[in-house]
């Protein structure tokens, strides 16, 4: 509501879009409105800057000395400029959203850095038995996820070293490898369903048992490359922040595969 500005020019011009040239206010158009009355500009032209069919601004100008000031040639002009306005204003938001999506991401990345780092000193004097365990509870605390699984392979089935759901460790599972996600983070070294899975893996039971709809695994391997197990996480629902989920797997992969092969040894 500022009174310095021709207001309901300006609103006339937005809802149509369309060049208005004016001289010595004679026109039946709705738009003279007090701020028109009160300066009586001899000339007046508004435009909208449009860039692929979208209002970015409007340029307003007015003439207290002569009609006629806003001439076709004059207009043609304008009309380029405030194309290139447009697209300049156009820019200039997308930037300003690239600057905040980078600067989010930044501080994601740093959240997750501190996370790991946490993570990683926590587990620093964990040795023996209590390593699984311990990288099962730590993980589905800070993955927020459903089930996080360690397991080992035993010839054509897998045995969890550790399995963590519903806030508490579960008893020894084994399971067949075949077709299961889990076969498949076997042989591709890695696996991620971000939904789904169930209808994926039509023939293991466990997953509609556990009710799940992602998964997202990582092959453990020895020292030679061998596979020995697989480290996983299931959700109900997408897994959240899935490259720190891919980083937390890695890593604390690892530390599940070099401990296996020393118990292994």
């Amino acid at each position: 509501d500022c009174p310095d500005l021709p207001l309901q020019l300006i609103q006339f011009v937005k809802n149509t879009q369309e060049a208005l040239v004016v001289d010595d206010l004679n026109t039946d158009l709705p738009i003279v409105d007090d701020y028109l009355q009160g300066h009586q500009p001899r000339s007046v032209l508004c435009l909208p800057m449009l860039h692929q069919g979208h209002l970015n601004g409007l340029l307003y100008l007015q003439n207290q000395s002569a009609a006629g000031v806003f001439t076709g040639d004059r207009i043609t002009v304008l009309n380029f400029l405030c194309t290139q306005a447009a697209i300049a204003l156009e820019n200039a938001q997308l930037f300003q959203i690239l600057e905040q999506h980078v600067a989010e991401r930044t501080q994601a990345l740093q959240n997750n850095q501190h996370i790991l780092e946490n993570l990683l000193f926590s587990m620093a004097s964990v040795t023996g038995d209590a390593v699984f365990p311990t990288l099962a509870v730590q993980m589905a605390k800070a993955l927020n996820c459903a089930h996080v699984l360690i397991s080992q392979i035993c010839g054509e089935t897998l045995e969890t070293l550790a399995w963590y759901t519903d806030n508490q460790l579960q008893a020894k599972l084994t399971y067949p490898r075949a077709h299961t996600p889990c076969e498949t983070s076997i042989q591709q070294g890695n696996y991620y369903c971000p939904c789904g899975v169930q209808a994926a893996f039509p023939l293991d039971p466990d997953l509609v048992e556990m009710g799940v709809d992602s998964y997202l695994g990582v092959a453990l391997r020895d020292r030679t490359g061998q596979v020995i197990g697989v480290i996983c996480i299931l959700d109900y629902e997408a897994i959240e922040n899935i490259e720190f989920a891919r980083m937390v797997l890695q890593v604390f992969g690892e530390r599940a595969a070099a401990e296996l092969e020393r118990q292994q040894a």
